[in-house]
């Protein structure tokens, strides 16, 4: 064999490198290709496990998620709210058989404002101030009335749902409720009697005759700074009446602040649904859904909502006023599970609690 030059030899040696690079960079390339395919397979696999999951939605959830949910989670819905209202059904029928409650049950029956929609099988138990326009705005949608009477009813809806639905006879009326899918809303028993001083007392007060009446009455026998010219009453005048007011009528009082437990008959019917004001989307929407009318009412709606804050209302009443308000509203706060003390808390009013009692 001849001898190679070397310059021929470093070519060559130059050649080999090159093409083990090149191989090396293809292999390399090949390599990281694969790891992606695989990383991307993996990643696709795991999506598809997830979506595949279900979702663990809560009743709130469920209610925001509406009407793109699955049949399981409406299961699951269906589930959970049944069970939260067999537990208020339970502390109420507590409360009812050890508590003196200051009323006769069979008065409240009978004078309960029962909207029963016996075509259609629900009926609603209505409260002044507890989104009692929204309801009976939705018994209104179902009884469908012309418009001319929608119209002529615009500023008395309960008065027309009443019209349309009547209650059953006394006689008959536990019996035919329980035939239906029945709704009785409650909220905290503060939470109302705020929200009907700013839609009575304030926006109604300066010009309503009867209300314009009211507030004269209240500023007369609890206006102690007479240097204030305001014709309307002030937060804690408004409840220092409503106390006495609830303690000279044993609580049969002016219906937007008669307690919740002397207005429909919690003693004598189990209610479907034990819906709270908190929690209402979620309570309207199971009933909706239990009724099989969702498709006949317009949800959500909310008609007259108290848009002024609780908060300006609590901090203005004194401490004194607010511990001898708990009285006249003892029975609702134990029998719907609320509290003075946390309801304060959570707004943020400054009060010493340990003169609250409840």
């Amino acid at each position: 064999m001849g001898k190679i030059s070397a310059s021929r030899f470093k070519s060559e040696i130059r050649r080999h490198s090159m093409r083990m690079r090149s191989r090396t960079a293809k292999l390399l390339s090949y390599c990281l290709i694969g790891f992606v395919c695989l990383c991307l397979y993996f990643i696709s696999d795991v999506t598809t496990v997830i979506r595949n999951q279900p979702r663990h939605l809560t009743p709130a959830m469920f209610a925001r998620s509406y009407p793109n949910v699955t049949a399981s989670e409406i299961e699951r819905f269906f589930a959970a709210k049944e069970k939260q209202y067999h537990t208020r059904r339970m502390d109420i029928k507590h409360i009812c058989e050890t508590m003196d409650l200051g009323f006769d049950n069979n008065l409240v029956l009978k004078r309960s404002n029962i909207v029963y929609d016996a075509p259609d099988k629900v009926s609603y138990c209505m409260i002044p101030k507890v989104a009692s326009s929204t309801w009976c705005n939705h018994f209104i949608d179902l009884g469908n009335p012309p418009a001319e009477v929608r119209k002529k009813f615009e500023m008395g809806l309960q008065i027309l749902a009443k019209d349309l639905f009547p209650k059953p006879p006394l006689e008959e009326l536990v019996s035919s409720v329980d035939q239906t899918v029945s709704i009785a809303i409650v909220r905290h028993p503060f939470a109302r009697l705020a929200s009907v001083y700013y839609q009575k007392f304030v926006d109604l007060g300066a010009w309503y005759k009867a209300w314009v009446e009211a507030n004269q009455r209240i500023i007369e026998l609890y206006r102690i700074d007479k240097s204030n010219p305001s014709n309307i009453s002030t937060p804690d005048e408004f409840i220092r009446f409503v106390t006495d007011n609830n303690k000279e009528k044993k609580g049969w009082v002016d219906q937007h602040w008669k307690a919740q437990s002397m207005h429909c008959p919690f003693c004598n019917l189990n209610f479907t649904v034990y819906a709270r004001m908190e929690e209402l989307n979620e309570d309207t929407l199971y009933f909706a859904l239990k009724s099989k009318l969702e498709n006949r009412l317009n949800l959500p709606q909310a008609k007259n909502p108290t848009s002024k804050s609780e908060y300006e209302f609590w901090s203005q009443v004194q401490v004194s006023s607010i511990v001898d308000v708990i009285e006249p509203y003892r029975t609702d706060m134990m029998m719907f599970g609320y509290s003075a003390k946390q309801y304060l808390r959570d707004l943020g009013v400054n009060v010493d609690e340990a003169q609250i009692s409840l």
